[in-house]
């Protein structure tokens, strides 16, 4: 048997689509207008980049229609360059060890205010890579790469401390 708020909302499609249409577009507006992008801070989860470069995630990537060029800028950097049909965006990475798991530090290269991005990171079958961004229900501020560092030591572990898992497949 059906739920009765199935049953309801197959009766409210039945009797008012027009305003069905309405209260969706609406709540699809509003769900865009609230999404956000992951975690950011202006310091990274180290002071300086101090992990050599993983020569797997060297390559190009795709995602949906965008293309990610990963190479090496030095034994302990990354530049990623975004391209899509509209635009091409770079970017510089570097990782992290926080015990066994890995994470990618990313800001814009170009940008006058350095924001960094979080993504814990994993090399999964074929070589594709998946990222599992910080969530973005983080309220709290850091000043130290330190006091950022130990925050995701405590909660790294926890599934909801991520945004939905990002796959990008390599090429």
């Amino acid at each position: 048997m059906l739920p009765l708020y199935i049953v309801t909302m197959v009766t409210f499609v039945k009797t008012t689509p027009m305003k069905f249409i309405k209260i969706f577009v609406m709540l699809l507006v509003c769900s865009m207008v609230f999404m956000g992008c992951p975690y950011s801070a202006e310091i990274a989860l180290d002071a300086e980049p101090a992990v050599k470069i993983d020569n797997r995630l060297i390559g190009t990537y795709q995602k949906s229609d965008t293309k990610y060029i990963v190479t090496k800028s030095s034994d302990l950097l990354y530049k990623i360059v975004e391209k899509s049909e509209e635009e091409e965006t770079n970017y510089m990475g570097f990782l992290s060890k926080i015990g066994e798991a890995t994470f990618l530090n990313i800001y814009e290269a170009n940008a006058s205010n350095r924001q960094y991005y979080f993504y814990k990171v994993e090399i999964v079958e074929g070589g594709n890579v998946e990222l599992h961004p910080l969530t973005t229900n983080i309220k709290e501020t850091f000043t130290t790469s330190a006091e950022l560092k130990s925050f995701v030591t405590k909660y790294k572990d926890l599934s909801f401390f991520y945004d939905m898992t990002e796959t990008y497949v390599k090429e």
